[in-house]
């Protein structure tokens, strides 16, 4: 393993940790953005509300509760008991109103009848009590607080220009998301390329040093076999001139007679 890639691997995972949590982050937030909008738009329709363990959110659409609700604003309430209403407080009620054809109302309960049958009520902002009591079979919930962050996000959807620059907020934090993602993408390709490139060059290189050193290795054996092969020659008897003998005497016969 080459020292630069000892140095360069930490480097390396630090960077890609970091645009992990990065990723994360920003994909978190734009989530969030978009549940609320999706919050704001289901609970901004009028009709049954939606409980989750006996709490729901409303929004109010008039200035009917003005000095205490005013108009436009997400408020949170709770389940609640007929038996259990007391004069002064604030209900969410079906109203038997024909003008208002069926519509929640949220009013302040101003008296209840003996068998607490009936909800007489009145907005804080009206001149004049309701004209038909809230039955307790239409009651829904109790008012109970504000939601002042719901109430600001709600309202950007009431302006005619609210939609446009909430889907510009989320593609902004999309682009925001995607950037470090599709970069940290690029950035690993590249550098895996050089990688295989810088590995694949050392390898054509340590291949072409083994070819060197074989063929040095064979020249070098063949050299010392043509030497061997020359000294053998050398000394070797048929490489000498060979001595000339005396030649033999015959006797003659005529001697020996």
């Amino acid at each position: 393993m080459r020292k630069t890639d000892i140095i360069k691997r930490p480097a390396h995972r630090a960077a890609s940790v970091l645009n992990a949590v990065v990723c994360i982050l920003f994909g978190v937030l734009i989530l969030c953005v978009v549940a609320v909008g999706v919050f704001v738009l289901l609970f901004s329709k009028n009709g049954q509300p939606f409980f989750l363990a006996d709490k729901t959110v409303l929004w109010i659409l008039t200035d009917s509760m003005a000095d205490e609700i005013p108009e436009n604003t997400f408020i949170l309430a709770q389940k609640v008991d007929p038996d259990e209403i007391e004069p002064g407080d604030v209900i969410t009620f079906i109203s038997d109103d024909p003008d208002l054809n069926g519509a929640r109302n949220t009013h302040r309960v101003l008296k209840i009848s003996e068998d607490r049958s009936l909800f007489y009520t009145k907005g804080d902002h009206n001149a004049v009590a309701d004209r038909y009591p809230a039955r307790a079979e239409n009651v829904l919930c109790r008012y109970e607080s504000k939601i002042d962050w719901l109430t600001t996000v709600g309202r950007l959807f009431v302006n005619k220009t609210g939609p446009i620059i909430y889907f510009a907020a989320v593609m902004i934090l999309l682009d925001l998301f995607l950037f470090p993602l599709f970069y940290g993408l690029i950035r690993s390709k590249k550098e895996k390329l050089a990688r295989e490139k810088q590995s694949a060059l050392e390898d054509a290189v340590k291949a072409e040093v083994e070819r060197l050193q074989r063929e040095a290795a064979q020249s070098a054996q063949t050299d010392g076999d043509q030497q061997l092969n020359a000294s053998a020659s050398t000394d070797s008897p048929a490489g000498k001139e060979p001595l000339q003998s005396a030649p033999e005497t015959v006797p003659d016969p005529g001697e020996n007679a």
